[in-house]
Order: C-alpha cells, then structure tokens, then sequence
C-alpha cells in the first residue's frame, strides 16, 4: 500500500478481432496497436442488428427552440442514414425524446434521477440511448 493507494497486479489485454461486412463478404480486423480505435467508413457491420426503440437525451443550456429542435432532427436523420449505410436498420423516429437542462451534470443525483425515468419510461425495451450535450461539461465524466 502507498498512501491511500492499494497495489493491485494486472496485464494488457489484446485488442479484440473485430467481423465487418465488405460487400458481401466478410473480413476480419485488428485495430492497430498505437490506437484502439476503428472507423467503419468503407465497412459494414457484421451481422446488423435492427434498432427499433431507441431513446435520445439533448442536453442543453436554453430552453428547446425550433432551431435546436431542427437541429435535432437534422442529427437524428443523419445518425438513422449513417447506421443503413453501415448495416444497422435504425426506426427514423427515437422511441423516447427528451431535452434536459446542461445543469444536471452538476449534480450527479439529478442525472440519476433523469436516467431511471428513462429507463421507467421506457420499461425495459429501450436497446440504445444515445446523449447529446451541446457543448462540453466538466459534469460528463459523471
């Protein structure tokens, strides 16, 4: 033990091997060493999946205006025609439609508490959220 700090064994583990789709035929990939990252630009997935309820949390400073509700529905048919291209047959409508105030970040009970009623919400049959922030908070490790 040093200071406050327990001493604990691990190990690098390998990167995964991942399947993508590429025209019909099927490639395998290792991300590269030096970056743990992939970009799915040229590829498609493996086995796409089709997303039907899926939810969306605009996080923002301003009260919803027509101008970032346009901007939200700019995003979300640019993230439903990004997932076709790649093999992900995605509902064009969120399942769920919220925008929260930026201030929750600030207070990690209050995001809890946004969360769960998602999830209530959405009574177990949400398969992805996504989250969008309008800008960066220190809030967002929380």
């Amino acid at each position: 033990v040093v200071g406050d700090m327990t001493k604990v064994m691990g190990r690098v583990l390998e990167a995964p091997t991942l399947k993508l789709g590429d025209g019909g035929r099927n490639k395998q990939v290792i991300p590269p060493q030096d970056h743990r990252q992939w970009n799915l630009m040229s590829s498609h997935v493996f086995d796409g999946r089709r997303i039907q309820k899926w939810g969306l949390l605009s996080f923002t400073w301003d009260k919803p205006s027509t101008d970032l509700e346009n901007i939200i529905k700019n995003f979300t048919s640019s993230l439903v025609r990004r997932c076709g291209e790649i093999g992900v047959a995605m509902n064009p409508s969120p399942f769920i439609s919220e925008y929260k105030p930026m201030v929750q970040f600030n207070d990690m009970k209050a995001l809890q508490q946004t969360l769960l009623g998602v999830q209530v919400k959405a009574k177990g049959e949400l398969q992805i959220l996504i989250i969008a922030m309008e800008e960066k908070h220190p809030g967002y490790n929380t």
